[in-house]
């Protein structure tokens, strides 16, 4: 078998069956080991009888037979070669070394795995969001041929310019009969509805969809059926389909569900199917889901109530382009169908991907911007690794120059190196994996509502919540790919270094067991160094602009008093509550809780300040020129009940507001905003003055009562626009935000609400039930969670600096011992020692903040969206970082220099 013993091979074999043989006996090691010893020991034995017949004594025979065999070691390491796979065994030899030297250095190895855990973890975290966000396939059937059909109207104002909006059911039959590009289309709207009759009143999530929704989307039912045509007709028997969600609270997982009956907003449907776990609807909020015709007959013959979204198949072979193309020419279709007189522009179609439009752009730019942070945080944490192993590696060249004398290649030295870099990354990947699962749960229990959250205002075509996020495979590969890229950046360059250290002067007696640094190295550090301090500024500068633009936002005026105000949303059956009988329970209802002793205000609204949720309309003047249709003023409408502007604490400026006399019969009142007292009355005072609204049955003009101070009822970040408030006891709502102000914590009133309720209809559910300080913080979490993010990972960037700063200049220091005791013996003073080294942290911070200013300048554009009243290059956070990073690389090297003043030059002469 082994021919280096004289023993007859085995005949000629496949490689793939001689790789096995040989990887198998790498795999068995030691026990192949021990079986050539004793074949070894077997053949010596035959040589040495051999040599015993021949009449030799039996020392002789033992010595010409070890001649005959040759050198036992030469002959075990020829059978390694031919037998084994030497680069495995050898690797896993550097393996066991490698870890062996991990274990020995435990100080070093705990800071490299956290530095790696909290950069690879951050990582991973953002990256789920992303992942979720803009990666992972849409949970549909070939979800890349799904497109958004978007109605295009011409902005009177911008000659030109067109705006998105959304479908009337007629407007959509010319477009569904006019296509030859899609396959299948369906219009769906999410709305909510009042579950009522099976247990709890409840306020639920929903949407209306055509019967081809389900099928278009690739959708099966987990039990029972979906939506037929029969279904989706005028007249059809009412019919619905739930979510996974609601069968089980509701009904118990119970598969007897099918005919029973659920009831919403007053209407008794039969329950014909439930849909997968997860499927929320394109709304990503939907748990019922109702047939459109008969849900909302009297829309179908409306050409002008848009209400509708519309989903589209692509045929196969046809591209969005062609898709695209295509469907601008509807617009000119619908004109002549639908005529109506306008200034300037027509109509349009457009077509776009629903993976395009998966989430809201700002939420987009924001996701990458931190991903891009995470990523330098990584970067920084791999530079000062670098640092740290090539100073280790210094104390290591000894070591090193003894491997090389006694024969161990570069190239084997460098690869040992590389592999205690690459066990470090691996541990700090699986540390970081931990961290990311972790930091998302807790994400995910700070922010209950995190799903509602995640929705961006685009009318909730955002299919990413709480559920999506997690280390899935795709975040799990993405780990062992930053371990590996993580081993590369910190573990190639000291690799390197070892690779290619000299056999002499490791070996040459030195001061203190530390030998001398060449010029090369130093700057190569230095380097690094600078690297980590640029990258810490652009962090710094970010985390800054987002702060500077925190504090804007905490200082703008709101023009009203959000502390101390609990709001919950009441929505009437239209079917139990015609107007007749909506304004005599809101009456009552704010009658029963304003004579509560806790209530100091209440009162009614159709929307909240800063959700963005208020009508729009267009306005006009009785008492002025007639202007063309559709062409007056912009303002926003809110439905108001009297002492609104009490429990909401919005300032009169001038007039009075609403009473209890402004109701239905008596003359229609209205009160403005100062914003729409400017603009359209430029100066005049709109006391007394007739405006026109076209909603709200205004649109014969009502008198202007009073003025009321600014308020941001859209985004915080957007200032406030001309608006008008109408009188609800003038103008009926069925639905809408009961206000109540009152110094008992919200905990304290939701029962004592739910009481009050439930005593004039105790089939009415109480929903959004929030304070007004929770609104304010929905609005305004995305520009919270990015600076919080920015700001921690800008500090961890800091941190990592300000250690690799230190860390360096100490072993520095401690390697320079000897030049130090001679300069102090030749007359240096101590001040001059400490200025030396003080003197590179200087230069180090300042060349390291030059580049980093530029590197911030450029990439600060890109938070530009994202900003709050700051400019991108805001000269007071550039100026404020820049210093703040030069004093702390400074304070990071005093204790290094006033170890260096400390050197004692009798006993550094002494030793030498």
């Amino acid at each position: 078998m082994y021919s280096h013993f004289g023993i007859q091979q085995e005949p000629e074999m496949t490689s793939l069956r001689r790789f096995m043989k040989r990887l198998a006996a790498s795999a068995l090691g030691r026990r192949d080991d021990e079986r050539m010893r004793e074949e070894l020991a077997e053949h010596l034995e035959m040589l040495v009888q051999e040599q015993l017949r021949t009449g030799l004594p039996l020392d002789e025979a033992r010595r010409r037979a070890r001649l005959k065999l040759g050198g036992p070691d030469a002959l075990a390491e020829a059978y390694r070669d031919e037998q084994r796979l030497g680069w495995l065994e050898n690797l896993g030899k550097d393996l066991r070394y490698g870890l062996r030297s991990v274990r020995r250095n435990p100080g070093l190895s705990a800071v490299a795995i956290g530095t790696l855990a909290l950069g690879i973890g951050a990582n991973l975290a953002i990256f789920s969001l992303v992942n979720a966000m803009l990666i992972r396939p849409l949970p549909f059937r070939d979800a890349e041929a799904l497109a958004l059909v978007h109605l295009l109207m011409p902005e009177d104002d911008a000659p030109g310019v067109y705006r998105r909006t959304i479908w009337s059911y007629p407007k959509y039959e010319v477009v569904r009969a006019g296509q030859q590009v899609f396959s299948a289309t369906s219009l769906f709207t999410d709305t909510e509805w009042s579950l009522t009759k099976a247990g709890e009143p409840e306020r639920i999530q929903g949407e209306v969809v055509e019967a081809a929704y389900f099928p278009l989307l690739g959708i099966d039912a987990r039990l029972g059926r979906l939506f037929s045509a029969d279904d989706d007709r005028v007249g059809a028997t009412p019919v619905a389909v739930i979510g996974h969600g609601v069968w089980q609270r509701r009904f118990g997982n119970d598969p007897g569900v099918l005919g029973k009956a659920i009831t919403l907003d007053g209407t008794v449907l039969t329950i014909v199917g439930v849909t997968p776990q997860g499927f929320r609807g394109l709304s990503g909020r939907a748990e019922v889901w109702r047939p459109l015709k008969p849900t909302v007959p009297f829309d179908l013959n409306e050409p002008f109530s848009h209400s509708y979204h519309l989903i589209a198949r692509r045929r196969p072979g046809v591209s969005l382009e062609q898709v695209d193309t295509a469907v601008r020419t509807l617009g000119a279709q619908i004109d002549a169908t639908f005529p109506v007189p306008r200034s300037v522009g027509k109509s349009g179609v457009a077509a776009v991907s629903l993976n395009d439009e998966r989430i809201d752009p700002l939420l987009r730019r924001a996701a990458l911007v931190l991903l891009g942070a995470v990523g330098l945080v990584l970067l920084i944490a791999c530079v000062n690794l670098a640092n740290l192993t090539l100073v280790r590696g210094l104390a290591r060249q000894r070591e090193v120059a003894i491997r090389l004398a006694l024969g161990a290649s570069r190239l084997r030295i460098g690869r040992q190196f590389f592999i205690e870099s690459l066990l470090l990354s691996v541990a700090g990947a699986a540390a970081g994996a931990l961290v990311a699962t972790l930091s998302i749960r807790l994400a995910s229990a700070a922010v209950p509502d995190l799903n509602a959250w995640l929705h961006g205002p685009t009318g909730g075509l955002m299919r990413v919540g709480a559920s999506m996020l997690g280390v899935d495979t795709t975040v799990a590969a993405l780990a062992v790919a930053l371990g590996l890229v993580s081993a590369m950046l910190f573990g190639i360059v000291p690799a390197w270094q070892a690779a290619r250290g000299d056999l002499t002067s490791p070996m040459k007696p030195v001061v203190g067991g530390h030998h001398a640094m060449g010029s090369r190295g130093q700057a190569f550090r230095n380097g690094l160094l600078v690297a980590e301090v640029a990258l810490a500024l652009v962090m710094l500068v970010s985390a800054g602009l987002m702060l500077k633009s925190l504090i804007r936002l905490n200082q703008t005026d709101l023009g009203f008093r959000p502390d101390h105000v609990l709001t919950f949303q009441i929505a009437l059956p239209g079917d139990s509550y015609p107007p007749e009988r909506s304004i005599p329970f809101i009456e009552q209802l704010l009658a029963k809780l304003k004579a509560r002793p806790e209530v100091q205000a209440v009162a009614f609204g159709h929307c909240a300040p800063v959700m963005d949720r208020c009508n729009g309309t267009r306005a006009t003047f009785p008492d002025r020129a007639p202007v063309p249709a559709g062409s007056g003023p912009l303002v926003g409408v809110t439905w108001v009940s009297p002492g609104v502007f009490d429990a909401l604490g919005i300032r009169l400026v001038r007039g009075r507001g609403f009473t209890e006399r402004d109701r239905q019969g008596q003359p229609k009142v209205v009160v403005i905003n100062e914003t729409a007292a400017k603009q359209l009355w430029a100066g005049d005072d709109p006391i007394g003055k007739r405006i026109s609204i076209g909603q709200g049955g205004f649109r014969d003009g009502a008198e202007v009562i009073g003025v009321a101070a600014d308020v941001r009822y859209r985004a915080v970040e957007t200032p406030p626009g001309p608006d008008v408030y109408i009188p609800v006891l003038q103008s009926p709502r069925p639905f809408g935000l009961i206000f109540v102000r009152s110094r008992l914590p919200s905990s304290a009133l939701v029962p004592m609400i739910r009481h009050e309720v439930a005593s004039l209809d105790r089939d009415l559910p109480l929903s959004d039930i929030k304070s007004m300080d929770e609104r304010y913080g929905e609005a305004t979490w995305r520009t919270w969670a990015i600076g919080v993010l920015l700001s921690i990972f800008a500090v961890l960037a800091l941190v990592l600096a300000v250690v690799g700063v230190f860390a360096v200049l100490a072993q520095s220091v401690a390697q320079r011992t000897r030049e130090i005791g001679v300069r102090m013996a030749l007359g240096a003073a101590p001040h001059d020692i400490q200025r030396l080294v003080l003197g590179r942290a200087v230069t180090i911070a300042a060349v390291g903040v030059g580049i980093g200013l530029g590197a911030a300048w450029l990439s600060s554009r890109l938070l530009t969206t994202l900003l709050y009243e700051v400019e991108p290059h805001d000269a007071g956070v550039l100026s404020l970082v820049a210093l703040l990073l030069v004093v702390v690389t400074i304070v990071a090297s005093y204790i290094p220099a006033y170890r260096a003043a400390r050197v004692d030059p009798l006993e550094t002469v002494r030793a030498e």
